[in-house]
């Protein structure tokens, strides 16, 4: 995956990613490993809340990376409104816009999609060095709602679904020093998640 992930990152021209999998599975490790030596800006959305928190929250993270704490007091009210007030700020250089947990930005609905279709064409396609990552764990929404949404269609957009580790990975993971039961016994309580299997002592 981290393969594939620099080879996008080396095109010559503006690209989409879409990377989905289940929580736990190493989505957020692998984006913010494969491209630490990019300027990254990660938007994460936050459970259970409305589109104004959501956007409110952006503009929070956004006054944080840029050090202007007046961005967090902006009244925007349409995510076409905020897609636009990024695109100032990553118009040149090497940058990752990394939006996280989209079905929760967008409460899942279109119209976050279908707002930052606009301004990909007009505004943020223009930086060749731009990649924009959309992550999410709920496989049904970002296939459904984001990879087949006719607002991208036909854009410069990859897939990456992330699999848990196969009973080989694991094994990789805890390494050799774990019996083969052991290994078995770890697979079998909490599957191929990164993260709980890093909690097994």
């Amino acid at each position: 995956e981290r393969g594939r992930l620099q080879q996008i990152a080396a095109q010559d021209k503006a690209s989409i990613l879409v990377v989905h999998g289940r929580r736990r599975v190493g989505k957020t490790e692998l984006i913010e490993q494969a491209f630490r030596d990019r300027n990254i800006i990660k938007f994460e959305g936050i459970e259970k809340k409305g589109p104004a928190y959501q956007r409110r929250r952006v503009l929070q993270q956004l006054a944080e990376y840029t050090g202007d704490l007046q961005i967090a007091s902006l009244k925007l009210t349409t995510w076409l409104d905020v897609f636009e007030y990024i695109a100032r700020y990553v118009a040149t250089g090497t940058w990752t816009l990394f939006f996280e947990e989209v079905q929760w930005l967008s409460c899942y609905r279109t119209d976050f999609v279908s707002e930052l279709k606009y301004v990909w064409d007009n505004r943020f396609r223009y930086n060749k060095d731009l990649l924009l990552v959309l992550c999410g764990s709920s496989p049904s929404f970002m296939v459904g709602k984001v990879m087949q949404s006719k607002a991208l269609h036909n854009r410069s957009m990859h897939d990456l679904p992330l699999a848990p580790f196969s009973l080989a990975e694991t094994r990789a993971f805890l390494g050799e020093r774990r019996g083969r039961q052991e290994i078995m016994d770890a697979y079998l309580s909490v599957g191929g998640i990164p993260e709980y299997l890093e909690y097994l002592k």
